[in-house]
């Protein structure tokens, strides 16, 4: 219809009217494609939105669950490991025993490894290829920096654990080992009784302790720390980005 009265217009040299019909075409174009975007736009929102939920419980139920188990019993035993090399290394005038806490971080000092925290809607994200829907340039910063930081750690935790290994298994006469049945992870259903007098005498115990809780540091210190700290800043970024408002997440145990 429009096409033809076009026509007719040109054929009487009605310019005038040949331009506002032009004018009504480009119109017509420009406001089809405007709504084709708006609809676009709107539904990658809406994917938007359902991405941030999914990455929001996932990193949710993460730093409420296994990693703030880990984030405890990594802490514990660090700060116990530490105090325990202090009373090895310590003067003949300010020695003492070691508490249990303390005999049983030495004895699992090759136990560095806790399972990393996994984000299944980041990395199906990256590879569908809709990252770029995550449109708040902060949180896409860190989503980005964890799977980065990701790849780094298996690297490191490489190093960390090569040519490691078990303090009792390699030093049997300093350590006496008896299971319980009960509280069976990260290795405490083990009780371990040191021999601390002859710990102290041994040079090769001492040099291997030492490169043990030195590895142990290295760990929580470049892998286990980072991951936990940036998983618990991923959290507050979604919350403000989804508006959710819920009782705060555990802090880290100093």
């Amino acid at each position: 219809m429009l096409l033809r009265r076009m026509i007719e217009h040109v054929q009487t040299q009605n310019w005038t009217a040949v331009a506002l019909d032009f004018l009504i075409v480009v119109a017509g174009v420009f406001i089809g494609l405007q709504v084709a975007n708006w609809n676009e736009v709107r539904k990658e929102g809406m994917l938007e939105r359902v991405y941030l939920e999914r990455l929001h419980d996932e990193a949710f139920v993460g730093i409420t669950g296994i990693l703030e188990t880990t984030d405890i019993a990594f802490t514990r035993r660090r700060d116990a490991m530490h105090s325990a090399y202090e009373a090895v290394f310590s003067e003949a005038s300010d020695r003492r025993s070691l508490d249990p806490a303390e005999c049983n971080a030495i004895a699992n000092a090759h136990n560095i490894i806790a399972p990393p925290h996994q984000f299944p809607s980041l990395e199906e994200l990256n590879a569908s290829g809709r990252f770029g829907i995550i449109r708040d340039p902060a949180l896409r910063n860190e989503l980005t920096g964890y799977a980065l930081m990701q790849e780094n750690s298996r690297s490191l935790v490489d190093y960390f654990t090569a040519d490691h290994f078990v303090m009792p298994l390699e030093f049997p006469e300093h350590f006496r080992t008896r299971l319980r049945a009960v509280d069976r992870s990260w290795g405490e259903n083990q009780v371990v009784t040191c021999a601390l007098d002859a710990m102290r005498e041994d040079a090769r115990f001492l040099n291997a302790l030492t490169e043990a809780v030195t590895r142990y540091n290295g760990y929580y210190t470049l892998v286990l720390r980072p991951e936990i700290d940036r998983v618990k800043t991923i959290h507050g970024l979604l919350d403000e980005r989804l508006g959710i408002d819920h009782p705060a997440v555990p802090s880290s145990v100093p």
